[in-house]
């Protein structure tokens, strides 16, 4: 006897429309946290995202952020996260020649000051996972710039949207949360750990 999948010929297409529904997999309705906070992730995405014609791909415009820092850094704000700094500089990629045993690190903005130094970490995408690679980024930091090796070393971090999860795990590891709310860049250091 010839064997038929809802009662239906047994055809290429036949067979693979009921495999199909067979082993689909339905996904449970989202939360209205899930949905609000993925909303504000394709918002996000779409006010810092550009198309770059050069290298035919979308990427992150992270300098909103790294040009608020300057721009404010310039023009009369050089006190963060407490601190007076004396320099900034966006694409700091430090070299020591006596190391060159260690990969080279490009910063996105590093503020100096006499015994204080502030590494901001400007990013598309973080998963909570990323937060070990940035907090060992920092600590190359002093193998790469021995001149500030006794110095205090400050974290902050910009993303798109913080999840509850990656904004309590960088309080958890006294890393800054800088975000935007409404056009304007909102600190949160009350958590802040040197490094």
């Amino acid at each position: 006897m010839k064997k038929t999948f809802s009662n239906t010929e047994l055809t290429f297409e036949n067979v693979w429309a009921e495999k199909q529904e067979e082993y689909r997999f339905i996904e449970p309705e989202p939360t209205v946290e899930e949905k609000r906070f993925k909303r504000q992730l394709n918002d996000a995405f779409y006010r810092h995202h550009y198309y770059d014609e050069d290298e035919l791909e979308m990427k992150f415009d992270g300098i909103y952020a790294e040009e608020y820092f300057l721009t404010a850094f310039y023009y009369g704000k050089k006190t963060f996260f407490g601190v007076e700094f004396d320099d900034i500089i966006n694409y700091f990629y430090p070299w020591n020649p006596l190391r060159d045993d260690i990969k080279r690190i490009e910063y996105d903005l590093v503020m100096f000051s006499s015994h204080i130094v502030a590494i901001i970490e400007v990013k598309d995408v973080v998963c909570v996972e990323d937060i070990a690679k940035i907090i060992k980024d920092s600590e190359t930091f002093r193998l790469l710039c021995p001149s500030y090796s006794n110095c205090k070393i400050y974290i902050g971090l910009v993303t798109l949207t913080f999840s509850p999860e990656l904004e309590q795990e960088c309080i958890k590891h006294g890393i800054a949360v800088i975000k935007q709310i409404e056009g304007t860049i909102v600190i949160n250091d009350a958590h802040l750990k040197e490094y």
